[in-house]
């Protein structure tokens, strides 16, 4: 006859706030990841992007800025003014259609701004979208 030994279990009190546990840090991970998701996938879209700019200095009275400019949005945005180093301000009228890039073509008076070839710069985009201003990070430029 074979006797077998006597395996206790987790009282069903622990086994109980162990799965309550398991299920509360379960349940924060998905919020967390979905949170995230979420806010990737609607705030990364409603933003222009300055894909690439460019300054010319063309003569000591003129320069000209390209700047080309991506909107991710499903949203037409309307940009009304270029930004150089914070404080000098350039009046722009150009619509962004949904989901294309465009170069923006800007004549500058370098003498206000002191653009010299080598110096370096930051530019910023004002712009409208669904009714919000709103302004594009800032891009370094050096001055050609």
């Amino acid at each position: 006859m074979k006797h077998y030994r006597r395996i206790k279990g987790l009282s069903p009190l622990v086994a109980s706030t162990i799965l309550v546990i398991i299920a509360v840090i379960g349940g924060i991970i998905l919020y967390q990841y979905y949170n995230g998701l979420l806010t990737s996938l609607t705030s990364s879209s409603e933003t222009l992007i300055i894909k690439r700019a460019r300054i010319i200095e063309i003569n000591n009275t003129t320069a000209i800025a390209y700047v080309d400019v991506w909107n991710p949005s499903s949203y037409t945005a309307k940009i009304i003014k270029l930004i150089i180093d914070a404080n000098y301000n350039i009046t722009v009228n150009k619509t962004v259609p949904p989901a294309s890039t465009i170069q923006l073509i800007i004549k500058i008076n370098p003498t206000v701004v002191e653009l010299k070839a080598g110096t370096k710069h930051y530019i910023s985009l004002a712009y409208v979208l669904r009714d919000m201003l709103h302004y594009t990070e800032l891009y370094q430029v050096i001055v050609e």
